[in-house]
């Protein structure tokens, strides 16, 4: 069993977005691979009532959007909680690292 903590980044979209309020991202779990470059990541929202998982590219959504507050994702971080993401460690910036760990992961599954 391992204590490692899995990177997670919480970020708002702006209030006029039809996309949501606050998202998780998961930048060292790849998703999808387009290529050898372009890794889509692991997402997750709440609407509130469902925790909805979904892809996103991570430097494309750090872009659109601001980072949350710990009261802002507290409701997320509690539903992410109750699916098992237990051992969270919460970033406040995409590093490149997280995005070669990605890269490395999704090529292990090729």
């Amino acid at each position: 069993m391992t204590n490692k903590q899995l990177p997670v980044i919480f970020r708002k979209y702006p209030v006029e977005s039809p996309l949501g309020d606050i998202v998780a991202l998961f930048p060292t779990m790849p998703a999808e691979t387009v290529g050898n470059d372009i890794v889509f990541v692991k997402c997750y929202e709440f609407d509130g009532k469902f925790i909805q998982q979904g892809t996103a590219y991570p430097q494309g959504l750090i872009r659109i959007t601001k980072p949350a507050t710990p009261e802002e994702y507290k409701k997320l971080m509690t539903e992410l909680h109750k699916i098992g993401y237990k051992n969270l460690k919460v970033c406040k910036r995409l590093l490149y690292k997280h995005l070669e760990k990605a890269k490395g992961t999704a090529k292990e599954y090729k």
